[in-house]
């Protein structure tokens, strides 16, 4: 998944240096990373692989523990040259990934490592997780854009897939058709890209725009814009069925090509007097003029409670101009207590209000540290799981050949996140790139909707944001 809802893995590997960066060991000799020998021969035909990588290349020697439902292990192995490993095993299961990350050395060693467990798998997924890093950022591209000269506007900007940068002219001395060219720069750029160009008031409004498809993107050529501009309209967004305890709405829309986004914005309002019913209004390009275009809208509704939760509602499809949405028959269940961390059971809890949706799935995701006289051990931990209507996610026990992660009573531990959404195709369909992807972007298909709820502590970042408003989409902080 990927959107609105914008929102750790590891161990200790051989061959880790000590120089801050990450490291990854060698596949261990004769396993080639494709489970034990001593895996089950009598249980399902259909292995559960796991593939990683590091910026995007195969990642071979990452400690891979593929545990029953049970934690009994089934294969403890390293992944292989071509960065996977795979064990034949029963449902409900768990797969886990360590990375180490280890900084330099000091007086008292400090070691830090990440993890990552996929819990309830099934005979025959593909599980797919990235591990990042620092890879070379692509190189800029930079190039001139001249567009048509609108009268009425104070400012102008370009929206690209790879970033929003503004095309101000300098100061005119007449009144020519187009302004003259203005150099800009983007990074991470395709060779051709759908582009939006935005003009704006003098309080940075919005007025009006014109889109370009597939425009070339290269070093040292000239894109020249032909108008006309075509003025903004009002997408209308009404509310109905709001619970009596939310006293605002905010409201962000974002429109996407098939390279990425092309324009996003958000309005709010405040709800009063328990109204049920509430409209938002958002200036945006007409939805005849980004026909082909995908349109995401993310309702976030504030509630009082004595838990600072947040819910977002995600919903996709064809441009239009008015969108609806019945906000009660639409809201996860709440929480009514914060996550906390039970130390003797290695499980994350909650209370779940006993209205609302029940959850498809929930990541949680716990730092963890540990201080001894000769030591100094910092990891991170992340679980995507199956939703839970009762507010509970456990994590497995596994082999202490490279760590004891078990929590112990004097361990520091601190829980991050614990999220829940509801998700078309439920738990199945995003188990595979639970980690890569995002609980609050659409999935494939046309249409759809997405419902997630957060703690306050959640490890969410927006994307960037344009003069006019946030974009409504979300991605993880790795």
């Amino acid at each position: 998944m990927r959107s609105t809802l914008a929102l750790l893995t590891l161990g200790f590997l051989a061959a880790c240096g000590d120089d801050g960066t990450n490291h990854l060991a060698d596949a261990a000799p004769g396993v080639d990373g494709h489970g034990s020998a001593d895996a089950a021969i009598d249980g399902p035909a259909l292995p559960v692989r796991l593939t990683v990588t590091l910026d995007g290349a195969p990642a071979a020697g990452v400690k891979t523990y593929f545990l029953n439902a049970d934690s009994s292990v089934v294969s403890n192995t390293l992944t292989g040259s071509d960065g996977t490993a795979s064990a034949v095993m029963a449902a409900g299961g768990s797969v886990t990934a360590i990375e180490p990350i280890q900084p330099a050395a000091f007086a008292v060693p400090v070691t830090q490592n990440r993890l990552d467990t996929f819990a309830g798998v099934k005979p025959g997924d593909d599980l797919h997780l990235d591990l990042g890093g620092f890879g070379q950022p692509p190189p800029p591209v930079t190039f001139q854009v001249v567009v048509p000269n609108d009268l009425v506007a104070a400012h102008y900007q370009l929206n690209t897939p790879c970033g929003s940068v503004s095309l101000d002219p300098p100061v005119l001395l007449g009144i020519a058709a187009n302004n003259p060219p203005v150099s800009v720069t983007l990074s991470g750029c395709p060779a051709t890209a759908d582009v939006l160009v935005e003009t704006l008031d003098t309080n940075f409004a919005p007025l009006s725009s014109i889109l370009v498809t597939a425009a070339p993107i290269a070093n040292d050529t000239t894109l020249t814009v032909a108008g006309p501009y075509v003025a903004f309209g009002t997408t209308t967004a009404t509310y109905s069925n709001i619970p009596p305890d939310v006293t605002f709405i905010d409201t962000d829309k974002v429109l996407l090509s098939a390279q990425g986004d092309l324009f996003s914005t958000s309005a709010g309002t405040s709800i009063g007097g328990g109204s049920a019913t509430a409209t938002v209004a958002l200036a945006v390009p007409p939805a005849a003029q980004v026909v082909g275009a995908t349109q995401v809208v993310g309702t976030s509704p504030s509630r009082q409670g004595a838990v600072f939760d947040r819910q977002t509602l995600v919903d996709w499809g064809s441009p239009s101009d008015t969108f609806t949405l019945d906000v009660g028959a639409s809201l996860l269940q709440d929480y009514t207590t914060s996550p906390s961390l039970d130390l003797t059971t290695n499980t994350v809890t909650w209370t779940p209000a006993t209205t609302g949706l029940a959850p498809d799935a929930v990541l949680a995701a716990v730092a963890f540290s540990r201080s001894t006289n000769t030591a100094q051990d910092n990891w991170s931990w992340r679980i995507a799981a199956p939703g839970s209507a009762t507010g509970a996610v456990r994590y497995p026990t596994l082999p202490t050949d490279v760590f004891d992660f078990a929590p112990q009573a004097t361990d520091g531990a601190f829980v991050e996140e614990a999220s829940t959404a509801k998700i078309p195709g439920g738990y199945d369909a995003i188990r595979a790139h639970v980690f890569s992807s995002d609980f609050l972007a659409p999935p494939a298909g046309t249409t759809g909707h997405v419902a997630v709820t957060q703690i306050q502590n959640v490890k969410l970042r927006r994307a960037s944001t344009r003069n006019h408003g946030p974009l409504p989409v979300y991605t993880r902080r790795k």
